[in-house]
């Protein structure tokens, strides 16, 4: 129950973030800050897929 916790307010924070992130490109504010903190917490919780697990081949 509190890895479910855990992982739903990372999400939520990372997420608000990068949104209020893309917000920012457009309207004057620190999108240069936001962005990049939200996609680093969000970071933290989601594993990246490379392109051997997604299963492309290289021929």
């Amino acid at each position: 129950m509190q890895k479910q916790i855990k992982y739903w307010c990372i999400s939520f924070i990372g997420g608000s973030l990068v949104i209020i992130g893309t917000i920012f490109i457009v309207l004057p504010g620190p999108a240069f800050l936001f962005l990049p903190i939200g996609l680093a917490i969000l970071s933290l919780e989601y594993i990246p897929v490379t392109i051997q697990d997604a299963g492309f081949s290289g021929n």
